[in-house]
């Protein structure tokens, strides 16, 4: 089947045949324009939303290492919870992360008996420790606890 198109040369007009095939490629030009235009913000809303969320993963990563060592390090025979938090703010420095808090309870010093269970508490708040745009962690937190048993 052909299709007739026409263009107009001064007062003469020609008229050219185009095959099935070349309105069909003039019609998927138009189509892909507008797939861009309704698929691009999705694709870049799921883009920013992972990195985001990556970024929460590294944040969560990082307070539940910081709590483990400070719990590591409480509970080993010399260990006190100034050293703990000591440690944790270490922990949490090298992975460039800020406005944390850490608790240690009970408070552990050289009279703490042996057996005793000592919690490590981290929280980090997810605004100033994220790359980018927050749209999904904003004022949000993360919280690690660890507990581990004093030894001697």
């Amino acid at each position: 089947m052909n299709f007739a198109t026409s263009q107009q040369f001064g007062s003469m007009q020609r008229v050219r045949k185009c095959s099935k095939r070349e309105l069909v490629r003039r019609c998927r030009l138009g189509s892909a324009a507008i797939e861009l235009a309704v698929c691009l913000p999705v694709i870049a809303v799921v883009t920013f939303g992972a990195i985001e969320m990556a970024n929460g993963v590294y944040l969560k990563q990082a307070a539940y290492e910081a709590a483990y060592e400070a719990a590591r390090v409480a509970t080993t025979g010399t260990g006190n919870s100034t050293t703990a938090e000591s440690r944790a703010t270490d922990v949490l420095t090298a992975r460039g992360v800020a406005n944390y808090s850490i608790t240690i309870s009970p408070t552990v010093d050289s009279s703490t008996e042996a057996g005793t269970q000592v919690t490590a508490q981290v929280t980090v708040n997810t605004d100033g420790n994220s790359s980018g745009t927050q749209i999904f962690l904003q004022s949000k937190t993360v919280t690690a606890t660890v507990v581990m048993v004093k030894s001697s």
